[in-house]
């Protein structure tokens, strides 16, 4: 079952995570003029953080509903931005093209991602930056990711 993450609440997960998306970019240097790639933008977190910067900032995502959103957000704050419908395993993007390539808890998401960390990778240009946040493995958020992974698989009910 694939899931849609337009589905349910998530604007207000994403405005909870918006910290951590400021702490991303902060930490991949991201500068005025740099050519940024956010994977599985969602609503648009790191793509507007690398935005307020003056990047050049392209994101992509599978959820339409959410890349809606961040469209709107974008415009909102005035940020030119480019959005594409893509899986984090497919993304539409040239070999090469990005000066940094970030993902705000969204790859780890990915149905296969170590297709996806390849993807980010071939994204990125020489000497680029890939860069991701990621739930801890142990304590209770991982347990309750294990658990919506579980569910999502068809698993338990």
């Amino acid at each position: 079952m694939e899931v849609d993450w337009a589905d349910g609440e998530y604007a207000r997960t994403a405005a909870w995570l918006a910290p951590a998306a400021e702490t991303l970019v902060d930490a991949a240097g991201v500068g005025p003029g740099d050519r940024v790639l956010d994977v599985g933008c969602g609503t648009g977190n790191v793509l507007l953080a690398a935005g307020h910067r003056g990047a050049h900032a392209t994101g992509c995502d599978p959820a339409v509903g959410l890349l809606a959103e961040a469209r709107t957000r974008a415009a909102q704050a005035r940020l030119a931005v480019h959005l594409y419908a893509a899986p984090a395993d497919a993304l539409p993007v040239p070999d090469g093209a990005f000066d940094a390539v970030l993902s705000g808890f969204a790859v780890i998401f990915a149905p296969d991602p170590d297709a996806a960390l390849a993807e980010m990778r071939r994204a990125a240009a020489p000497g680029g930056v890939v860069g991701l946040t990621s739930w801890a493995h142990h304590g209770p958020v991982a347990e309750v990711g294990r658990l919506l992974r579980g569910l999502l698989a068809g698993g338990a009910r």
